[in-house]
């Protein structure tokens, strides 16, 4: 009974007990990162400057690890961040350039890329891989260094900026380094500054036009007016201290009337995911130089980084005002918000209108004629422009997809401030014709051939067929070619047109699958290839010729292309010597102002030499670990893209 009595007293003081060490526990918060059991160095003998963050928006994968920046010096060394085990050295003209893999306690890696060069104990590993395989090379040396050791030094190797690429692993896969023991300095929240609206669909509005808005939510007072199936995006700004450029937030929570619609953490990435990026991004705002804009509803399946839960389209929301909501957070855990109202109303047709039976005749016929306007696409809608009739009069439409008339699904609005009549395109395209006119005048018609994309399925549009690859994500759907003289190209470049130019509709839909494009040629002419059109800039694509004779390439994006020819060869500039802290360097400056440069070599004395070739600065590299002193012979040799080649040998004298 005493032992009874002792153990009923002791009842209430355990649980005391217990609820107090469970308070003061850290919770078990599945958004919490892990807490890191190693404290890594920055790598660089700087100030920090992040520009570029972890989760950040890449061509065809999430960025890995933090980009540091110093100066446009290769001369800055990088240091070990922690104890560790050098268990791999790779090196190459792309990718990650020359690179350091190194392990350390806990399950933690490190990743060191784009140096300029290799330093202390790892350079007689990569002479000796160099003097057995050339500049490309893996090596396994396993080398062990202390934290705050130097092992290279900063570079542009791989890729287009002088900066070093700062990767922490754990178990293998890329984690935030700031949520994983690299401690940075930042108290300035995320700031959610701008709104993406686009319609998608016929029946759709935003402020009752079918124009794509950014809003700047700093100054957004007043209801934002929408309806229908709309794209959002949502512009966030974060910064840092010592950092320049704007950066990426940890994670970003949206919310409509209480209710999480949509989540993403940048806690972890996965090289299995290397598609992912435009189900995250908007790729074309990006190109528009418009910035970084996340999405918050879906196009095409859920990426990986996004949260399960919440309902990300908006077209279940009632008429009527609605409660938003941003939350942002970066790594450090500093917090942003952002509020907003949604004013979802119902389309409202721009003018009167009705349906009629309008005949299409023959374009010689003095009752109508057959005119064609660039549409504009909306995802899964086109709107075409129409000429408004006098106050009072309805315009007449008829829509025909395929020869036959459709009844519903047509409505008016305003691109641009003009007026045009907008319906939903079939996945499976087809030829839609639209008849316009205003009572008692002739009869206007438009047509526009679209076509079907689905994965694998080879497309034939005459001069152009284009394959969209089997992974791609937001197919099908439809697309439409718009044929316009070839500007060909201004001065310096030394390309010629060999094609008319050719624009894909839709084109900025999330395929993220390699898209294949193939063009007949006007002749049988020699170094033709295809090529994207980037404002004034012509890249090369690809130059494989099929039994058809179609020239293939192959992008991302099918934007706008033509057949160019490149009959000039590269251009090998002057020899100099450049010094370095791993030894003087060899550069040779090279360039093509065609099709680019695909090859440069260099031997010194006659034989091969490793030179490294530097993309970004269309220079070949020569890092001298020799130690050799004098006059040398340097021969280079380039070709570009289209076999074209030039060869230079000069004289260089090393201190």
């Amino acid at each position: 009974m005493k032992h009874r009595l002792a153990s009923l007293w002791r009842a209430p003081v355990f649980c005391l007990f217990w609820a107090l060490c469970t308070a003061l526990a850290p919770q078990n918060d599945e958004d919490a990162p892990e807490q890191p059991k190693i404290d890594f160095l920055y790598p660089l003998d700087a100030t920090p400057n992040v520009t570029g963050s972890f989760g950040g928006y890449r061509l065809s994968h999430h960025h890995a690890g933090l980009d540091l920046y110093v100066s446009e010096s290769e001369t800055t060394p990088v240091y070990a961040a922690a104890d560790g085990l050098i268990y791999k050295l790779r090196q190459n003209h792309t990718g990650y350039g020359r690179v350091i893999y190194m392990r350390h306690s806990d399950g933690y890696s490190t990743v060191y890329a784009h140096l300029s060069a290799f330093a202390g104990q790892l350079v007689d590993f990569a002479q000796k891989n160099e003097a057995e395989k050339g500049f490309h090379f893996e090596s396994n040396p396993k080398v062990r260094v202390k934290r705050g050791e130097i092992i290279g030094y900063i570079g542009t190797s791989g890729t287009d900026l002088i900066h070093l690429h700062f990767e922490v692993r754990k178990d293998g896969q890329p984690v935030n380094p700031q949520l994983h023991g690299l401690h940075l300095k930042d108290t300035k929240p995320p700031e959610i500054t701008r709104l993406y609206l686009k319609p998608k669909a016929a029946a759709s509005h935003v402020f009752q036009t079918h124009d794509a808005q950014i809003i700047d939510l700093r100054q957004q007072k007043d209801p934002i007016e929408l309806g229908g199936d709309v794209d959002l995006a949502v512009a966030i700004e974060d910064h840092m201290e010592g950092s320049v450029r704007q950066l990426q937030p940890r994670r970003f929570e949206f919310y409509i009337d209480g209710q999480l619609r949509h989540a993403v953490t940048y806690d972890q990435v996965s090289y299995a995911s290397k598609k992912e990026t435009e189900l995250d991004y908007v790729a074309e705002l990006k190109a528009q130089k418009q910035g970084f804009f996340h999405r918050l509803t879906p196009e095409g399946p859920r990426c990986s980084l996004h949260d399960k839960q919440g309902k990300r389209s908006i077209r279940d929301l009632k008429p009527g005002r609605h409660r938003a909501e941003i939350v942002a957070w970066d790594a450090s855990g500093n917090e942003g918000r952002a509020k907003f109202t949604l004013q979802v109303t119902p389309q409202k047709d721009q003018a009167q209108w009705k349906s009629a039976d309008l005949k299409k005749k023959s374009a010689l016929s003095k009752k109508s004629s057959y005119v064609y306007r660039t549409p504009h696409w909306f995802n899964n809608a086109m709107a075409l422009p129409i000429t408004a009739c006098a106050e009072g009069e309805p315009i007449l439409l008829t829509l025909k997809r395929e020869g036959k008339t459709l009844k519903k699904g047509l409505h008016i609005t305003r691109v641009q401030g003009e007026l045009a009549a907008v319906f939903d395109v079939s996945p499976d395209g087809g030829v839609y014709e639209l008849g316009s006119a205003c009572p008692g005048q002739d009869a206007i018609w438009q047509g526009v051939i679209t076509y079907g994309v689905k994965n694998k399925k080879e497309i034939d549009a005459g001069d152009v067929s284009f394959t969209f690859d089997k992974k791609a994500f937001a197919v099908p759907f439809a697309t439409a070619l718009d044929v316009q003289k070839n500007p060909g190209c201004q001065a310096p470049c030394e390309l010629e047109p060999a094609s008319d130019l050719y624009l894909f509709a839709n084109a900025w839909r999330p395929a993220q699958g390699y898209t294949d494009i193939g063009i007949k040629p006007r002749n049988n002419a020699e170094s033709l290839a295809v090529y994207f059109k980037d404002g004034d800039r012509w890249w090369y694509l690809g130059h494989h010729e099929d039994e058809r004779h179609y020239i293939h390439g192959s992008t991302a994006h099918p934007l706008a292309f033509a057949l160019m020819a490149d009959r000039t060869p590269p251009q090998i500039g002057d020899a100099r010597v450049e010094n370095h802290p791993a030894g003087p360097r060899i550069i040779v400056e090279t360039f093509d102002k065609g099709s680019g440069v695909r090859s440069a070599t260099m031997t010194l004395d006659g034989q091969p030499a490793p030179a490294e070739w530097q993309n970004a600065y269309k220079r070949l590299v020569l890092l001298d670990l020799h130690h050799l002193t004098g006059r040398h012979t340097v021969e280079v040799t380039a070709k570009d893209f289209e076999g074209n080649s030039q060869t230079r040998t000069q004289e260089v004298t090393l201190p």
